[in-house]
Order: C-alpha cells, then structure tokens, then sequence
C-alpha cells in the first residue's frame, strides 16, 4: 500500500489538465491550451518540454515568479515530473500564431500594432530603468492574450542592463516582421517597407542605436493618436481592455500627461458605478503628482470629472492638493486655480469654502501680480456665491467687489460690477443705499466706455430696487428674502432674476476671463489700456474687453508646460496689505473684523477710512498710493525733527484722504460748487490738523521745561 502510494503520479494531483496536446512550438518550447481541473471555466496555457532541455524553462519560472508587470505574462503553477517541465501562465498565444489566426489587416492591424507597441516599449522601460536588466531574447518571447494585450516572456537570457540596443533592435524586426511577413533568417531591422507610415518614425528611432524605451514614450506618439483614434474601438473594448490598461500603465511606468485626454474620454462611455470605481481613484492620485504638466491638464479637464466627484473625495483626498496651485509661482497655475474652484465649490464642507478658499482668493485678488488671476478670482465670487454661509456671505461679497472696482485693471472693474449686480439678491437694502450705490458712482466716470456702461445698468437696477419698497415698504421682506437664505442650492437661474440683473447673470455664467497680459507687463493705470469702440457688446463678457498696445495675452486653453515651469517666484515681501499673517487675522471665520496693518513707522499717518465690515483690504490703493513722507530715515530720539515733520507733511496727508475723489473732469460750470465745497473741506482739515499739532508741540514744550525743572532742584 505504502509502495503505491509514492509511486502515484504526480500529474493527478496537479490542479491544471495536462492531457492537451500541444498546438503550436515556439523556443524549443510545446504550448498547448489547458483549464483548471476544480473549474473548466478558468482557461491557461501550459508550456512543457523534457527534462533534457529543460534548464532555460527552469529559469524562465523563477524569473516569472519573482517579475510583476501588466505586460509579463502572469505565473499561475509548476510541476517538474522524471522526464517534463511544465509552465501554466494565464492564456496567450505567441504573436506570430496570433496574428496568423486573427487575420488582421489595415486600420486594424496598425491599431492592434500601435497598442502592442506602447506595452512592450513600457515594460523595457521598467526593465531597463527599475529592475535593471536587459531581456536579452525578445523577438520570439511576445505572447498576446485572448484581450489583445502583448506580454513578454522567456527571461532566461536576461541579465545586467547595459544598454538599451539589442532589445530595441530585436523589437524592430519584430514591427517589420508584423507587416511584412515573419522570417527567422532576419538578423538585423531592414527599412520600413510595408509598415504604415505613421510608424515609421517611431521604428527609425527604435532602430538606431541611440535612444532608449523612455526616450521613446516620451515622444508619446501612441497616445497622441489614441485620442482621434479611440472611436475606432468598440466601447466594451475601450471600457473594459484599454481603460484598465490605460490605468495601469500609469501606475507602473508613469506614462505621463499625454494619458490624461483618452482616459477622460474612455471615461465619458462609463455609467457612475464604473466611474467612481475605476476613474476617480486614478484621478485622486494623479492630483498628488509633483509633475506640474499633469497638474495643469487635470485643472484644464476639471469640468469633466468634477461632477462625478463625492465629496468626501473632494475635502479629504483633492482639495489640498487644488490649493497647492493659489501658491505656485507659475501665474498661469494660479489663474487656473481660480478657475477650478467653481466647479467644485458646492461640494466644498464649511471650513474649505468659508474659511480656508476665502483666505487664498483674498490673497490672490488683492496681491497677485497677474491681472487675469485677480480678475478671475472676482468672477469665481460671483459663481460661488450661493454656496457661501450666510452669516458672513454679504461681507465678504461686498468688500470683495467694491474692492475689485478700484482695481487698475479693467476687466477686473467690469467684473466687480457684473458680479455685483448678479449676487443683487445676497444685500440687505440697508447695504445698497449705503454701500453699493457709494461705490458704484465713481464707476460711472471711469476712463474706459464699458465700465462706464456697466456702471450706469447696475446704478439703475437698484436704485429702482430702492424706488420699488420706498413706494410700497411691505416689498421689503421679499426684496431681502434671500440675504439669509441658505447656499448650497446652485445660483439662481437668470428667469428668477429681476430683469434689470439678467444681463450681468448671463456674462458671469459665460466663460472666465481668458485673455490678460503677462505677469511682468500687465497694465497699471487705465490710461495705458488702448481704447475700444463704443459699439463693444459687453454680454460678451471679457474676451473682447482689453488690447496692450503690444498685444500681449494669455490663452490658458492652450497651456504648455514648458510655459509654466520656467518661471520664478515673485517677491512677496514687497507686499503692505497685510495678509502675510492672514491665518491669525481669519482663524475664526464667524469673527470677521477689519484688518488692522500695524506699521513700524513711529510716525502715526493717517489712514484712508475703512468700513468695519471691510473683510478685504484695499491692496491696488495701498500699493499704488503711498501716505507720508520718508520718515524712515528720522531718527527715533530726535523730538525736534518729529514736530517738524509732521509740519511738513500736513498738505500731503489732506491730499492722500481726497485722492480717490480726484478725477480728471472737464471744466464746466455745474461742476464749480462741488470743487469748492471741497476746498472748503480741505481748508477745514488743514486748520484742525495745524490746531492739533501745536497742542502737541505745546505739550511736548511743556514737559521738556517739566524735565529741566527737575535736573535743576536736583
């Protein structure tokens, strides 16, 4: 019984059939179909040869054991018995027995080819770059699987990498071989001859002796033409074989941003089970990536997947990673930002909309240098605006976009009234008569036509808003309904508008901005804006708005990398408005108070007056407009130069208070009471600010004899 026992064959045991016989030989191996014995269903291949000739096998299975990568054939078993070695892999065929048993030909043989080609030049890549070894015997090691998947086998003669050469050149004859017939008396890659010609580029460089795998993906050539070429592939196809593919490459070899375009549009055939399972996780990761290329792709498609976002997803893995960009020194990644935050804003939780996004677009409005990115941040208030929590919305909103009306860019000023007018439903009517018809009026004499416009249609709107409760007070409660009214219910639709706020609603729901000078050549003063015709529509928003003389714009649609990656930080030091310390100033946000900017300066200037709701400060005026003189240079003892320099700055300190108030105005004779009410305004300051000066120089006398009274009895 015991003899019996270990004379059984070990081949009845074995958990794969391996009574098949062989269909095909390929490297002095047999390879026969097989299944599994507990399930039919579960399909393989078995390799076997004898005993004799079985030491390349022997080696070929440690190595398939030990090597993990979408395109190496998959180990599932071995068994070695007296006189036979037996390898079952997952079910494949070679490539020369594939290609002869699928009869395929043009368009779908070049794409079957093309695919083929970006796996196999992915995995010598990872062989060549990470794992550091050369194949060695490619040309009759590429196996396809029942997907049209090309993996490599066959790693006995592999060893040490060196160069890249020999695997490159046995490829080649394997393209050749492909479309011109396979032949095992080739030796060296002939010309192209029947390959197509959008290959033959790819197979020069392959061919010569002076490029490598990664050399080659980066030129991308596959994916490039992936994109027009997806349309090809049956959708199931595209879902279930090229997707995962897609995902996989890029987890294993890092195919880089050209794969961003055909997975979002793979993505597009996906129901919203298969999209959160298979393309947001791969878009969560891609978000971590330090390749500032794929960060500006995935800002570019964000209106393609934002909707399929949960928001867990959003506040706990992908909104850190989107607020890196409000602090890239790149202009065009700021302003990209910017624009991505409308798309996501209303899944935001109550801390990143309310208190942490509120911090960076502040920052960005009020001191980026790039006046698109400050112009934008206006629009995305807009946009956003229904999201913001109530308790603080009207602040934020108002001082925001008063603020943007001072900007010396004027996109930005059309962008604050449009904004303005399209939020209308966001304002106690306390805060129009007292705010908002105050800051619009300076608008209706500004330099350029649109603002002009812009300025009057707003004007109008809610001075008839007023007119409406002054004639009839019981509107009130409808007029305000919406002040405290909850976010999260989308921006009202323009059919719910009043009509005089149609216009802006559908300008600020168009496209952002687009067009804006470079970052060292933006505008700073509107007199150098070239001006437009009168005729200009302004519902067409902003891209018509603004021509430099040089013209100078930016398309952030067409964003390369190589634009964004060569630029340098700019120097935020040369900032006053105070938000270098923003995090203490907003770390709660329901105690919003005005910013107090302390200074160094021991002389006390006078500042502009700010509304104590101001949750903004005025960072153009502050940059643009500078109070006192060079006290600096006084030395801190010297009382004397004190006085006398506060004598000598009275004239300069009333100019700075009235300087917003002075505009260039034609002479004309309803003009003339108005100057002199404010020449009798300034005499008025002058004389209370000389009064109060000789107090102080007077008490400042009277201590100093106080002082040589007492040195004097001592």
């Amino acid at each position: 019984m015991l003899s019996s026992l270990f004379s059984r064959d070990p081949k009845s045991s074995f958990p794969w059939d391996l009574s098949l016989k062989s269909y095909c030989s390929n490297n002095g191996l047999q390879i026969s179909n097989t299944f599994k014995k507990s399930d039919n269903l579960q399909k393989g291949t078995c390799f076997f040869t004898s005993q004799i000739n079985g030491d390349e096998l022997k080696t070929q299975i440690q190595k398939l054991k030990t090597l993990k990568h979408p395109n190496i054939l998959s180990y599932f078993d071995s068994l070695e018995t007296n006189d036979t070695i037996y390898l079952i892999t997952e079910e494949c065929k070679p490539l020369h027995q594939y290609i002869n048993d699928s009869n395929l030909k043009g368009i779908h043989l070049e794409m079957f080819t093309s695919w083929g080609m970006y796996q196999i030049l992915n995995l010598l890549k990872f062989l060549h770059n990470d794992v550091k070894i050369n194949h060695g015997s490619i040309r009759r090691n590429i196996y396809v699987t029942p997907s049209g998947d090309w993996k490599l086998a066959g790693f006995e003669a592999s060893q040490s990498f060196s160069s890249s050469k020999n695997d490159l050149s046995q490829f080649c004859i394997i393209l050749w071989e492909i479309f011109n017939g396979f032949n095992d008396g080739m030796l060296n890659p002939k010309a192209p001859g029947k390959m197509p010609e959008k290959l033959h580029n790819v197979y020069k460089k392959m061919a010569s002796s002076k490029t490598s795998a990664q050399e080659i993906l980066n030129e991308s050539a596959f994916f490039n033409g992936l994109i027009d070429n997806l349309d090809l592939f049956p959708g199931e196809i595209a879902k279930h074989k090229i997707l995962p593919r897609l995902i996989l490459c890029y987890e294993f070899g890092d195919a880089g941003v050209h794969i961003l375009s055909p997975l979002f549009k793979i993505g597009t055939l996906l129901d919203e089970t298969e999209y959160q399972k298979m393309i947001v996780p791969c878009i969560a990761k891609l978000f971590t990536s330090n390749d500032r290329s794929i960060r500006v792709r995935l800002l570019e498609k964000i209106e393609e997947f934002a909707p399929h976002m949960q928001s867990n997803d959003i506040n706990e893995k992908i909104y850190i990673n989107i607020t890196n960009g409000f602090n890239d020194p790149s202009p065009a990644i700021r302003e990209m930002t910017v624009k991505a935050i409308v798309h996501f804003a209303d899944k935001l939780n109550y801390n990143n909309l309310n208190v942490d996004l509120m911090k960076y677009l502040a920052r960005i409005q009020g001191t980026d240098e790039n006046p698109g990115a400050r112009t934008n941040s206006t629009i995305c208030l807009g946009k956003i605006a229904c999201y913001i929590d109530p308790s603080h919305r009207q602040k934020i909103l108002l001082s925001a976009f008063t603020r943007a009306l001072k900007d010396p860019f004027p996109p930005n000023r059309i962008a604050g009234i449009l904004a303005m007018s399209a939020t209308q439903q966001f304002y106690s009517l306390s805060e129009v008569a007292n705010r908002i018809l105050p800051a619009l009026g300076p608008a209706t004499f500004d330099s350029e036509k649109q603002v002009r416009d812009q300025a009057f249609k707003s004007l109008k709107g809610f001075i008839d808003k007023l007119e409406k409760v002054s004639e009839n007070p019981d509107l009130l409660e409808e007029m305000e309904s919406q002040v405290k009214a909850g976010g999260k219910g989308g921006m009202l639709s323009g059919e719910k508008l009043p009509a005089w706020a149609g216009w802006a609603f559908k300008s600020l729901s168009e496209k952002l901005y687009k067009g804006s000078p470079q970052p060292g050549n933006q505008l700073s003063k509107p007199t150098e804006i070239k001006k437009e015709s009168k005729t200009i529509n302004v519902s067409d928003k902003f891209e018509n708005t603004v021509q430099q003389k040089n013209e100078l714009s930016d398309d952030w649609e067409d964003a390369k990398d190589n634009d964004i990656t060569n630029t340098t930080p700019k120097d935020d030091t040369s900032s006053t408005n105070g938000w270098d310390c923003d995090d203490d100033i907003l770390e709660d946000i329901d105690d919003i108070k005005p910013i107090n900017i302390k200074k160094t300066n021991p002389i006390p200037t006078k500042k502009l007056p700010m509304n104590e709701d101001d949750f903004f400060s005025d960072a153009f005026e502050r940059q643009t407009k500078k109070v006192g003189t060079k006290s600096t240079a006084l030395k801190l003892g010297s009382k004397k130069n004190i006085i006398s320099t506060k004598k000598s700055t009275i004239d300069d300190e009333i100019n700075s208070i009235f300087e917003l108030d002075n505009m260039k105005m034609s002479s004309s004779n309803n003009l003339s009471d108005s100057l002199e009410s404010k020449e009798a305004l300034k005499e008025k300051r002058r004389l209370e600010i000389a009064a109060r000066n000789e107090k102080k120089k007077a008490e400042l006398a009277a201590k100093r004899a106080a002082k040589l009274s007492s040195n004097t009895d001592n």
